[in-house]
């Protein structure tokens, strides 16, 4: 229960951070995000992705630009405490259940540097996660803690079907190349890779950046609207850990091997402080399975953008 505690006590941190009407001093920053399909309204699933939660700290700092650049870049690097939640759609089943994704959780520590120089318009990100997967990780607990608190929700006695418990480590590159269109509107093709234990897939994508409203620096609405389609290698969320076999579900549940998603994103940012939130949606990542959809939504304070 000490990382059920961590989690919840880093995510109360920040609130309780923000009712102080503080914001971080320099270049440091403070972020959290939570994401739940139950958000996307009217329509609540609590299937599939259910629920995500991640609180991260970083810093930005000027350096040296590449060789052929002019000018500095922007090194931000970050710490981020993450826990993601996975459930079958078959939510209230007491078995295993044909065809459909198994419970599964993971909780992760990651270490992530990300270096943009503006003058050539490239950003190279990169990203260390360790962590565990399976009942350690208590995804259990949080979401039957949750469904406690609310009156529509009932407990979920299947978590006791969850993945085996394993291990995590994973590396995260990716590549953006910024293209600017006058003083409001972006475009950032991207592509990554993921190598682990967890994931292990490879991805391209597009994002197109607009901002609405721009009053000064930091008081602008932005929209961000992206695609990406995925080649998927690995996930243990559907096939249980690397080390510790799964064969309830190792050849049994078959991952997709091309996953797309999409997402529509809104920014809101005044004075260091940001609200974010938006809708992302997926198509069927296992066989069997069906497109998801979920909402989410956050709070940064301090930094730059």
């Amino acid at each position: 229960m000490n990382c059920l505690r961590a989690i919840c006590g880093a995510g109360l941190f920040l609130v309780v951070f923000s009712l102080t009407g503080q914001v971080l001093p320099g270049d440091h920053y403070l972020a959290t995000d939570i994401a739940n399909d139950v958000f996307y309204l009217p329509k609540k699933t609590d299937r599939y992705f259910s629920s995500g939660l991640a609180v991260e700290y970083g810093d930005r700092s000027l350096v040296k630009a590449a060789v052929g650049s002019n000018g500095l870049a922007t090194l931000r690097q970050y710490w981020r405490l993450q826990q993601n939640i996975y459930t079958p759609e078959d939510i209230q089943s007491t078995s295993l259940v044909a065809g459909d994704r198994p419970f599964a959780s993971y909780l992760v520590l990651s270490r992530g540097k990300d270096f943009f120089d503006e003058s050539l318009g490239f950003r190279l990100e990169r990203e260390w996660t360790a962590g565990v997967l399976g009942k350690y990780s208590f995804g259990g607990q949080m979401q039957n803690a949750f469904h406690d608190m609310v009156e529509f929700a009932e407990r979920i006695p299947g978590w006791k079907y969850e993945v085996k418990p394993d291990a995590i480590i994973n590396y995260r590159l990716r590549l953006t190349r910024r293209l600017s269109y006058g003083r409001r509107l972006q475009l950032n093709p991207r592509a990554e890779t993921r190598l682990g234990s967890l994931h292990t897939d490879v991805s391209a994508g597009l994002m197109a950046n607009l901002t609405v409203i721009d009053l000064s620096a930091d008081r602008q609405l932005g929209i961000a609207l992206s695609g990406d389609a995925r080649l998927v290698g690995y996930d243990a969320t559907l096939s249980g850990g690397l080390l510790n076999r799964d064969d309830r579900y190792r050849g049994v549940v078959i991952p997709r091997r091309l996953v797309g998603s999409g997402s529509l994103d809104v920014f809101l940012d005044y004075e260091g402080w940001q609200l974010r939130g938006g809708i992302t949606t997926q198509s069927t990542d296992f066989e069997g399975g069906q497109p998801h959809v979920w909402a989410w939504f956050g709070l940064r304070t301090g930094g730059r953008k």
